[in-house]
């Protein structure tokens, strides 16, 4: 249903083709790149891929160190899904896959992590029991990569920030914010009396809006109408802040209206914002970056290649291009996603040295990651089955 909130999910099926080649086998244990014609040079020239590593029933999240990836296992959006989901690391190198968190609940249980810090030490991640109601309440808990140990820190919040300054989350619940630290400390925000008011404000936020905010102008029918006013009414009397996010010392703080203020924790002052100014709290631009995505007059969206100077170059694709895109570390290659007229989830890598690109068929419904050398990257999609939403498979793309 459209009022369902949509988890971003990663997965990846890996089956690669140029001029029409196959060019892995995911059959081969090593999945390395097959070479047809004794066309080595010419695939190497235009694709660089060494091979590619399938691992089931894992989302990949975060790069570690020495070829380490963190996820979840067993990551399912299924209703009845019977498997019980635990945050995990796979080892690229050994093949293993070391389990960390001692979740015991299946079914309606969605884990996600939330973040990890720098110098890879703890692990910040949250359970929810049952993601299909608009409850969407969880629990936070914390694991100490050093010592294996698992900490529940906060019950009950709506929202759990990433980790701030000195290892620090921010929690909501309801319209009350708390601050934790790694050993589950709680330290309340006292917020004003008036920016609770106008945070809780519902006169700017009519059932119109609502059903704009949802269905983008669509026009539900009868059933998702009658859901449109249950949701906006659940909404009103269960008003929350959402998505909490510290920069400096100032904190973005929006609600179901998404309506945005900022607070500022020194001065005890707060004021109304932009949407414009609220993503500077989201975005961190790159402006050593070498490629942009944006739309043109006819709403298409273009990717461009960048000068030194940040000015176009010249344009590396156009179309149906989601998401955002990924440049690599080194600046050399960037990774996008294109949805094809019949519904494929294309991913492609364009590499600035070379001017070529590869494209790699899959329903891959993430972005690219990369690790920190830009000779890897993984993705995640949904796995082929009766049943594709049981299961997923986070795919390592190794380059030459």
């Amino acid at each position: 249903m459209k009022f369902t909130k949509k988890i971003v999910c990663t997965s990846l099926i890996a089956a690669i083709s140029v001029c029409g080649m196959t060019a892995c086998d995911s059959k081969e244990k090593e999945k390395e790149v097959v070479v047809l014609n004794n066309q080595q040079d010419e695939i190497n020239d235009v694709l660089s891929i060494k091979k590619i590593d399938e691992i089931d029933n894992f989302r990949g999240e975060y790069w570690l160190g020495n070829g380490k990836i963190l996820g979840i296992e067993n990551f399912s959006i299924s209703h009845d899904n019977e498997k019980i989901p635990n945050v995990a690391i796979y080892d690229i190198n050994s093949g293993e896959l070391q389990t960390l968190s001692k979740n015991e609940d299946s079914g309606k249980t969605l884990l996600s992590t939330r973040d990890i810090i720098k110098d890879e030490r703890y692990v910040l991640y949250t359970k929810r029991f049952d993601w299909y109601s608009w409850d969407d309440r969880k629990n936070v808990y914390i694991i100490d990569l050093k010592t294996g140990e698992e900490k529940k820190i906060a019950e009950k919040v709506n929202e759990a920030s990433g980790f701030l300054d000195e290892n620090k989350i921010i929690c909501s619940k309801g319209m009350d914010l708390f601050i934790y630290d790694v050993d589950g400390n709680e330290e309340k925000i006292k917020l004003p009396n008036k920016l609770v008011e106008n945070l809780n404000d519902f006169n700017e936020y009519s059932f119109e809006k609502h059903l704009k905010l949802y269905y983008d102008g669509e026009s539900p029918d009868d059933k998702e109408l009658k859901e449109a006013k249950e949701r906006y009414k659940y909404e009103k009397e269960n008003n929350s802040i959402r998505f909490p996010i510290k920069k400096g010392d100032e904190i973005l703080l929006e609600t179901y209206t998404e309506a945005p203020f900022v607070y500022n924790l020194k001065t005890k002052e707060y004021k109304a914002t932009t949407k414009a100014e609220a993503k500077k709290f989201y975005y961190h631009r790159d402006k050593q970056n070498t490629a942009k995505l944006e739309e043109n007059a006819s709403g298409e969206r273009e990717l461009w290649e960048l000068d030194e100077n940040g000015k176009h170059k010249k344009i590396i694709a156009k179309g149906d291009i989601r998401g955002s895109v990924q440049v690599s570390p080194d600046k050399i290659k960037v990774a996008y996603r294109v949805y094809g007229e019949k519904g494929e989830k294309n991913m492609f890598v364009y590499d600035f040295e070379t001017e070529k690109s590869f494209k790699i068929f899959s329903q891959c419904v993430s972005e690219a990651d990369w690790d920190k050398d830009s000779n890897q990257f993984f993705m995640t999609s949904y796995k082929e089955s009766e049943n594709p939403h049981n299961s997923y498979v986070t795919s390592v793309v190794t380059l030459n």
